[in-house]
């Protein structure tokens, strides 16, 4: 899975450079929706969540929860965080860099709808 937090750069200009916040913020929603699964700062604004054990079994429920939660963390930082998914493709994929692009393909476009709402 990845996550890239939406409008980092807006929520600094606006709000004087309180993106720190806003990522640790974030990070902390991801990590207590994916409690089961290492999370990975992956760049500035993005993360990388290898789902594993419930978390993978109950993955579209978690993915709704984060949907809902970033919500309300709009609300309180004024950016949202879009979420790609792919899994795993037994005979298909030759390398997790296969799996991460597109869920990171799936992030942009859910990124992309978000800011066209």
């Amino acid at each position: 899975m990845v996550c890239d937090i939406n409008d980092l750069k807006l929520v600094n200009d606006i709000k004087g450079h309180s993106g720190d916040q806003c990522i640790c913020r974030s990070c902390k929603l991801i990590c207590d929706i994916f409690k089961r699964s290492p999370v990975f700062r992956i760049g500035g604004d993005e993360f990388a969540v290898i789902l594993e054990m419930e978390d993978y079994e109950n993955r579209h429920e978690l993915i709704e929860k984060i949907n809902r939660q970033t919500k309300e963390c709009e609300e309180a930082t004024g950016s949202t965080i879009a979420v790609g998914i792919a899994d795993f493709i037994k005979g298909k994929d030759k390398s997790v860099l296969e799996v991460f692009g597109r869920a990171d393909n799936m992030m942009y476009e859910k990124k992309n709808e978000m800011k066209s709402k």
